[in-house]
């Protein structure tokens, strides 16, 4: 009983940070489960084979991105091939540096978009260490920011390689079919329905009026770019960063549904690739259930809520905290949410170096 009361004493005291213990906690299981299947392939004889790993997150969630960012951390420990995909359009480079770029620059930057198709390696490892200051985002700029570093410092250290897998948008329910790559990807979606390919205004209207036909256009092109790059690399493992609703898909009586059966997580099953989807923040109603899925329905509930441009707390937000019921936890300024991934990057830095690689 004595060593009980003195856990609850360090608890009672702050020097256990429930929030990083439980963060690090998921992050490990994840990490474990995920070397643990792919042990599990390499048995079948599938040593080539890669694991497809996709992670619904909510792009608010402060927890979310540090469960990611320690999730790789660990996995790096075990000195696997890694591919990070992200959901963000493969041409962010461009709409990033082309707003930004300085006129002593400019030939690099010609070079590496001239270059894009032939040296992927190249140009995605310029898109994240340019989004490490260039990138924009609605929320969680800090996390994002946080994220962006780690991977682009990841990537030049050679632990892996990123990869920006989405398609392209004009805004958040139009793709852009003046790109290349999400033309193609539009065409190929409508020919696997055995659908005609609709006139591009034609098409545009109905994205307006239903938002999952464009989701689900991105689900392909992102199951399909990152399949193609993670095949090129040789990866072992293949995780992909994505919203939750991309990852298995929901139905819901007020929301637009997102069809459960063109979700990631459906598309890598019925292709035969391996595959251990991962949903932070628990399942959403109706998705795809997949027999080696983990969840993670109890991660802090911290949300970083405020106006990027400014960083704090816009009044637009405040009316979107009430209805959406999250003002609970949330973050209402970007200094608010530095204190708290200082504080608990700090905490689980100090677990983490206690961690031994995963082991099989």
């Amino acid at each position: 009983m004595t060593k009980l009361f003195d856990f609850f004493d360090k608890l009672r005291n702050g020097k256990i940070d429930i929030d990083a213990a439980n963060i690090l906690s998921c992050a490990a299981q994840s990490s474990m489960k995920i070397m643990e299947y792919r042990a599990e392939i390499d048995k079948q004889g599938k040593i080539d084979q890669p694991l497809y790993v996709p992670v619904g997150e909510d792009h608010t969630m402060v927890s979310h991105y540090l469960h990611n960012i320690y999730m790789l951390k660990i996995l790096q420990k075990a000195e696997e091939n890694l591919v990070v995909g992200l959901e963000l359009p493969h041409n962010e480079l461009e709409d990033m540096v082309g707003r930004n770029i300085s006129a002593e620059n400019q030939a690099t930057f010609n070079n590496l978009v001239d270059n894009k198709y032939n040296d992927a390696v190249a140009y995605n490892a310029a898109s994240i260490h340019f989004a490490t200051e260039l990138f924009v985002t609605r929320s969680a700029k800090l996390s994002n920011q946080n994220i962006f570093t780690f991977l682009s410092d990841s990537q030049v250290k050679g632990h892996l390689k990123v990869f920006f897998s989405d398609a392209v948008s004009i805004s958040r329910r139009i793709l852009d079919l003046e790109d290349r790559d999400t033309s193609v990807s539009v065409r190929e979606y409508f020919s696997k329905q055995g659908l005609t390919v609709p006139a591009d205004n034609d098409l545009i209207n109905q994205m307006k009026s239903n938002r999952t036909i464009a989701v689900n256009i991105r689900n392909h092109h992102m199951w399909k770019t990152l399949t193609s790059f993670s095949e090129e690399q040789n990866s072992r493992i293949s995780i992909l960063r994505c919203g939750r609703a991309h990852v298995g898909g929901y139905t819901h009586e007020v929301l637009t549904d997102q069809d459960p059966e063109k979700s990631l997580s459906a598309l890598f099953e019925k292709a035969g690739q391996a595959t251990l989807p991962i949903h932070l923040g628990g399942n959403m109603r109706g998705s795809h259930v997949h027999d080696k899925q983990i969840v993670h329905s109890d991660l802090p509930l911290k949300r970083a809520m405020y106006d990027t441009s400014t960083g704090r707390l816009s009044w637009f937000n405040k009316e979107d905290l009430k209805t959406r019921c999250l003002y609970i936890g949330a973050f209402t300024s970007e200094r608010a949410e530095r204190q708290y991934i200082d504080r608990v990057s700090a905490r689980m830095d100090v677990m983490m170096a206690k961690f031994a690689a995963p082991s099989l």
